[in-house]
């Protein structure tokens, strides 16, 4: 019998942000993450369910996306997630999987994909479950590291052309976070994701996201966005847009007896 309790749409945003930047999650499991997609799409629901022990310890969140699908049913879907709290161990993972399969709020049918940020083993707790879909691919860089210790970790061919680009005449520069002031470089996006053929997260949703993590930083606007730039000339020759994730520097949110942030 399982020793943890899971409630859903309860736990205040200052506490998910502040439990999600501990576990270092990845953005789909931030609160702007659904917020975003709530706001550009009222059909689909956002449920946030957060984990417990028997003394209160959190031991994971899992923010799920659910739509309609077959007209009567019902999709749900975690990306990269759960995200664990803290030491959590391969049973307490099991039971936490049972626990948000067994008391999903949705009608039935209903179906409920779990995409785990770590690599399948024994740790994981995924016994008994079934794989449906090949896993994605990510690369984590440590920031933290010093320049050189940067440096020393990249591939020589790579570490050369990175020299190379410091001898031209680029220009790299923060951008501004206005949305007019980084719409060139969606907009450039968009050509490439066509000319390429890949797909990602829909551009639509990058002021919104910044909106959502404003909206707990005091209205700063470099809460959640941060855009860079290469010059040559006058003309920009590259750009990069980065969505910062975990618990704003400031939170100021505070919610209503419904969950609802004001």
């Amino acid at each position: 019998m399982s020793r943890l309790t899971i409630s859903w749409n309860d736990l205040p945003r200052s506490q998910w942000d502040a439990a999600h930047a501990r576990a270092a999650a990845t953005y789909q499991q931030d609160w702007a993450y659904g917020a975003s997609l709530k706001s550009a799409s009222p059909s689909v629901e956002i449920l946030r369910a957060s984990i417990a022990r028997a003394d209160g310890s959190l031991v994971a969140l899992a923010q799920i996306v659910a739509r309609p699908y077959a007209v009567i049913g019902r999709f749900a879907l975690c990306t990269h997630g759960p995200a664990w709290i803290g030491a959590v161990t391969p049973d307490e993972k099991r039971d936490a999987y049972r626990l948000l399969r067994k008391s999903l709020p949705q009608r039935w049918p209903r179906l409920l994909i779990i995409t785990p940020d770590e690599p399948a083993g024994e740790n994981a707790g995924l016994k008994g479950m079934s794989r449906v879909m090949t896993g994605d691919a990510t690369v984590l860089l440590d920031l933290m590291k010093d320049e050189a210790a940067l440096r020393a970790g990249f591939e020589s061919s790579w570490r050369n052309k990175l020299a190379k680009a410091e001898r031209s005449d680029l220009v790299v520069q923060k951008s501004g976070l206005k949305p007019a002031q980084y719409r060139w470089l969606i907009d450039a996006e968009t050509q490439q994701r066509q000319k390429r053929g890949y797909r990602a997260m829909p551009l639509g949703l990058t002021e919104r996201w910044q909106d959502a993590k404003a909206e707990c930083a005091n209205g700063d606007r470099g809460a959640g966005l941060a855009v860079f730039r290469a010059d040559l000339g006058r003309d920009p020759a590259a750009g990069m847009l980065f969505l910062i994730h975990g618990a704003p520097r400031d939170l100021s949110c505070r919610l209503d007896q419904r969950g609802r942030t004001r």
